[in-house]
């Protein structure tokens, strides 16, 4: 997909002008101001929805097939952000639950050390 892409030199319209598919990794995956992967494949589909309408009789066009190959593209940067936020939002819970389980953990062997006698505090320290 990605070498047809290249050597088709495919771009892709956008509010701030043609991207190349590398530029797709850049963009945010949704913005206000109309600068985002949603906005660039809304317009793709809505195109390739166009061209779909206009051909009646003949099949499949040029066209309509190099519109689904620019949307699979979108549609893959898409998903590949989708699943790094999925992936760092994992890690950030991984993270916490780490977290919680070590102090957990400081608190039962702070409670462990209080609750020994002198004799048995005054041989670890010997120690």
């Amino acid at each position: 997909m990605y070498k047809k892409a290249a050597k088709l030199k495919l771009r892709f319209e956008s509010t701030r002008g043609l991207l190349t598919v590398e530029d797709l990794w850049d963009l945010p995956l949704t913005n206000a101001n109309g600068f985002s992967l949603d906005a660039v494949a809304r317009n793709v589909n809505r195109q390739l929805k166009t061209s779909e309408e206009e051909n009646f009789v003949a099949v499949k066009d040029d066209m309509a097939t190099l519109l689904e190959l620019k949307l699979n593209i979108v549609k893959d940067a898409i998903a590949d952000k989708l699943a790094a936020i999925k992936d760092a939002d994992a890690r950030i819970e991984k993270k916490a639950r780490r977290e919680k389980i070590l102090s957990a953990l400081a608190r039962k062997e702070e409670d462990a050390l209080e609750s020994m006698s002198a004799d048995e505090l005054k041989k670890m320290l010997e120690e």
